[in-house]
């Protein structure tokens, strides 16, 4: 189907492409239509580790798309352009299949006895089996609403003019980078939760969840200073060479501006929504989904034509905010410990930790402006990020104390 309606399937993507721009998206689309078989392959690598309790893998997938992604466009930027991105998803997709494979290949060897009860399986007779089809449904739904609002706002940036589209991808790529650890920790904790939930300690389970919480928002908010105030560096150092312009580099970090705000509410839809799983339900995260891709795109909309890339990136920061709030709320419907009180303790700490990170960050670059932006990023990272930890050791010295009086108690 993919192959076959490229073009039509091209118009629909980006209505604002001439005949020539959309002849070379539905070229692209055939590109990437086989590797739809490749994907299904690594569903199944996957699920089998995850139903192994390999989760760790599976959720840092993100990680070596970006660093292949930045990497083959580093490497081959100056020759392959745009391309790049095309090179460097294809090689990943190719590593992805083969390492997930390798990984999952001992749990695809059968022994005897598991071949004779192969014939016993009853297929969607099994009620363990309807569940988890039952389960899967909001899920698909969400993320192909998912996917549909990304469509969108490549389709609001196709409007934009030249290269929009390519600079809000480039920025997309340095955003998942960062939103990929924060779903891998998520994940690390969702296996200590279900564990939790399935032996019947709900404030074992919400009290992971909340301390989780509060610990992802403490380390990611410098992460989010400091790719809000150096994205121009972060830009420049990642892209900005070969036929990639001056133009470009500031679309691109424009966009991760934007993203950068998305970065703590991330955190709680990560947390909160795993909660949800972990109690069987996807539906609430599901309809969560589905209000917040409605508000993105209500706010891409209209920030788009004012703000251009850092319109649309920043309605996805707060569609986001809103999905992590309606996460947070659903999930008390499952158990009425989960708080955002630990949060709310390290608050003050985080918001004089950030000040200082930012003004280190703004003192740092200015004193040292005009030299090369990789030695301004890491002169003003490494200041801000210095200011930040000094002002939360106390609370973190109070959090180990705690800790380690509870290990004492138990």
């Amino acid at each position: 189907i993919l192959l076959a309606a490229a073009y039509p399937l091209a118009r629909v993507l980006a209505p604002s492409y001439d005949r020539e721009n959309a002849a070379k998206l539905a070229r692209y689309l055939r590109i990437y239509a086989p590797l739809v078989v490749l994907f299904a392959f690594t569903a199944v690598n996957q699920g089998l580790l995850n139903a192994n309790k390999r989760f760790v893998a599976v959720e840092a997938r993100s990680i070596p798309q970006s660093v292949i992604m930045i990497a083959v466009i580093v490497l081959g930027g100056s020759v392959l352009g745009a391309d790049a991105l095309v090179v460097g998803f294809l090689i990943y997709t190719l590593v992805n299949t083969v390492w997930f494979r390798v990984l999952a290949g001992k749990y695809l060897r059968t022994s005897g006895t598991a071949k004779k009860s192969i014939g016993t399986i009853t297929g969607f007779g099994d009620p363990l089996v309807r569940r988890l089809l039952a389960m899967s449904a909001p899920l698909l739904v969400g993320y192909s609403a998912y996917y549909v609002n990304q469509q969108i706002n490549k389709s609001l940036a196709s409007g934009l003019g030249a290269g929009s589209v390519t600079e809000l991808s480039y920025g997309a790529v340095l955003f998942n980078l960062v939103t990929a650890f924060i779903a891998s920790f998520a994940s690390i904790m969702f296996s200590y939760v279900t564990s939790a939930i399935a032996g019947g300690d709900e404030g074992k389970a919400s009290g992971l969840a909340n301390r989780t919480a509060a610990l992802l928002c403490a380390v990611f908010l410098p992460v989010s200073i400091i790719c809000f105030a150096l994205s121009p560096e972060i830009a420049d150092i990642a892209f900005g060479r070969g036929e990639f312009t001056d133009k470009n580099v500031a679309g691109v970090a424009a966009a991760l501006a934007g993203y950068s705000f998305s970065f703590l509410p991330l955190v709680l839809q990560e947390v909160y929504g795993r909660v949800q799983y972990g109690y069987g339900d996807t539906r609430r995260p599901m309809i969560n989904s589905v209000a917040s891709i409605v508000c993105n795109i209500l706010f891409s909309v209209l920030l788009s034509q004012r703000f251009g890339i850092a319109g649309i990136t920043f309605a996805c920061s707060i569609a986001t905010l809103v999905y992590g709030v309606l996460n947070f709320a659903t999930s008390r419907r499952h158990n009425r410990a989960l708080s955002l009180r630990p949060l709310a303790y390290a608050a003050p700490f985080m918001a004089a930790g950030g000040g200082a990170c930012l003004g280190v960050i703004n003192f740092v670059r200015s004193a040292i402006e005009g030299r090369a932006a990789i030695l301004r990023f890491f002169a003003a990272a490494a200041g801000g990020a210095a200011a930040y930890a000094l002002i939360m050791l106390p609370l973190a010295i109070i959090a180990l104390k705690k800790i380690k009086k509870e290990k004492t108690s138990d």
